[in-house]
């Protein structure tokens, strides 16, 4: 059991059946060696995958533990975040303890897991553990106040706090997190993705459209980011778009005060599916 309070790695691969590949580990080990981690990421490269397996080896390897998770929408947090968790805790190789429903594990009372979507501060406020755990997935769309209302949770000496999110805008709190020395900051481009590092595939080959001939073999996640799918978004937004900037190489796009459409409100807007006139035309 020690080895696997230390090593979020091994609870991985040896309870979960699940491997990470080389910055899922990254984020795994910073999370275990430093109290704030912000990861800002290019788009299918992972990120509730690896959220999903640090909730459950922190809830499992700690009495009593606290993990709350929350995202800006409700589906992000039930269909997206807590089915990677449900999906490890059903297909574990370990039987693991408690009954894992839509969006909470209970275990005992003061020892459980959460996800929720709000607004509302006061709806962040009043949950204090020995070993809490805080993550926000799709951190960039979080209200200011959510932040706020994290920050009084986190009083207690084994606390954790992860931000995972795509940098849509240069601004805000997840912004900030990623230029603060109070946090571990990890970035995660396409070209860091095992499919494209398994062919040596650089930003130049997809310019030049020279990847194909580099792809000799099948993709070793095939679940995750392909060239293909970045080559695309080369052709349809070029590299000056903040589209590539935050979705392929994970760095905040360089947008300025003036900017009409931050498109993190697209993304926003999108998400809410709400009836009305197309958002395409914004996005082209």
């Amino acid at each position: 059991h020690q080895n696997l309070y230390q090593n979020p790695i091994l609870f991985s691969e040896k309870v979960l059946n699940a491997k990470p590949w080389k910055k899922q580990a990254e984020i795994m080990e910073a999370l275990r060696d430093h109290p704030r981690v912000t990861v800002r990421s290019a788009n299918g490269v992972g990120k509730d995958w690896v959220a999903a397996v640090i909730a459950l080896w922190w809830l499992y390897t700690r009495y009593p533990a606290i993990v709350i998770t929350t995202a800006p929408t409700n589906r992000q947090v039930e269909e997206i975040l807590w089915g990677e968790i449900g999906n490890k805790f059903h297909n574990a190789r370990i039987k693991l303890g408690g009954r894992c429903l839509q969006t909470k594990i209970d275990l005992e009372p003061g020892w459980y897991a959460l996800g929720f979507s709000t607004d509302r501060q006061d709806q962040f406020q009043g949950y204090h553990g020995a070993n809490i755990l805080i993550i926000f997935s799709e951190a960039q769309g979080i209200p200011k106040m959510i932040y706020e209302g994290a920050k009084g949770c986190l009083t207690s000496q084994d606390s954790k706090w992860l931000l995972i999110g795509n940098p849509l805008i240069p601004a805000r709190d997840f912004y900030e997190s990623q230029k603060s020395p109070n946090w571990d900051r990890i970035k995660i481009s396409a070209f860091d993705s095992p499919n494209l590092q398994a062919f040596n595939i650089k930003a130049e080959d997809i310019r030049n459209n020279a990847w194909r001939q580099k792809v000799t073999g099948p993709y070793p996640y095939p679940a995750l980011i392909t060239p293909e799918w970045v080559y695309d978004r080369y052709i349809e937004y070029g590299a000056d778009h903040p589209f590539w900037h935050a979705r392929v190489l994970g760095e905040f796009p360089p947008e300025s005060e003036d900017t009409l459409i931050p498109i993190a409100w697209i993304d926003a807007a999108i998400e809410r599916k709400r009836p009305g006139p197309t958002l395409s035309w914004l996005v082209s």
